[in-house]
């Protein structure tokens, strides 16, 4: 299960998430049958194969997951790090208070191999 902040674009969370093994160097695991619940904005799936026991998994969102505008939010967000190292990145999401999708900017920062950023909706 993945919950998301607002609505996405369903038709792409086959492609934009993902199930990797943390200690090993085998490919990444895709998903299927999934089942979106738009109420608590989260996503359920079943992995394309049978999980190995007494491994640890990582579940991985990728900039393919668009937000319900279609815009591949995320895609801004890492390009701006990895371009300017910080700035703003204006987007659309639910605010969590209104249940209303509204604008976001977010300030976006490079620390090392991370990206973090953190956002306040506007009026």
């Amino acid at each position: 299960m993945v919950c998301f902040s607002g609505p996405v674009d369903v038709t792409t969370l086959r492609n934009g998430v993902s199930i990797t093994a943390v200690d090993s160097d085998r490919p990444s695991i895709g998903i299927n049958q999934v089942i979106f619940d738009p109420a608590g904005m989260c996503a359920y799936a079943k992995p394309d194969r049978v999980l190995d026991q007494q491994t640890r998994y990582l579940l991985a969102v990728t900039a393919d997951v668009a937000d319900a505008d279609g815009k591949e939010f995320d895609n801004d967000i890492v390009a701006l790090a990895m371009t300017k190292g910080s700035g703003w990145v204006d987007y659309r999401m639910t605010n969590p208070l209104t249940k209303k999708v509204e604008r976001k900017s977010s300030w976006v920062r490079r620390v090392g191999d991370y990206v973090v950023f953190v956002g306040a909706y506007r009026s």
